[in-house]
């Protein structure tokens, strides 16, 4: 049985992660086939989640369990995320010197 301080860390984990996806208890509940009382009870410490719970979870909002359960990336956006807020600052040179460097490298790999 885990103890009591992992279960908080792992509640409010996955608490933050499904505030900052916009979804309320109900919705993570429908993901990852719980109640939203059961998500409650588990975002507070008061429950623990499944094997199978936590792979549906992680699936349905595109972060790890090394996340949810060790809190070892402080950032879950996928690397699609992260290089499009980074595209979204760049000013218009840079915007094309990053399109021509991918058209060159879309036909190095086509021409191999």
């Amino acid at each position: 049985m885990l103890p009591q301080a992992i279960k908080n860390e792992i509640g409010e984990r996955m608490r933050d992660l499904r505030r900052k996806r916009g979804l309320t208890q109900a919705e993570a509940g429908t993901l990852t086939g719980l109640s939203a009382n059961m998500v409650s009870d588990i975002e507070t410490g008061k429950a623990s989640l499944s094997l199978e719970r936590l792979y549906y979870f992680c699936r349905k909002t595109g972060t790890s369990a090394d996340y949810i359960l060790f809190g070892e990336h402080p950032d879950p956006r996928t690397d699609t995320d992260i290089i499009l807020d980074v595209t979204r600052t760049m000013e218009i040179e840079e915007l094309q010197c990053l399109s021509d460097y991918l058209v060159t490298l879309i036909h190095l790999r086509n021409n191999r």
